[in-house]
């Protein structure tokens, strides 16, 4: 039978669990402290798909995605602000 322990407790197990993983943006500075980017990347399609319902045709969907793709990849290769 398994014990319950107190949320710190668990906390505390998982981060001594995962430290490499949890501070592995410390040790490569390509791994981003958080995944806010990953997010927003994904948040405008999101939003589109709130708004009309849905994209009018796959092709337009994939579009789309490959539009703010290379967007966001200019931006961050500072080509574009």
């Amino acid at each position: 039978m398994k014990k319950n322990h107190t949320a710190q407790h668990n906390l505390l197990e998982r981060i001594r669990d995962h430290k490499d993983a949890i501070l592995l943006f410390a040790k490569n500075s390509h791994v981003s402290f958080t995944n806010n980017r990953a997010e927003r990347d994904l948040r405008m399609s999101k939003v589109k798909k709130k708004v009309s319902g849905c994209f009018r045709t796959f092709q337009y969907a994939k579009l789309s995605v490959r539009f703010r793709v290379t967007s966001r990849l200019c931006q961050t290769k500072d080509i574009i602000h």
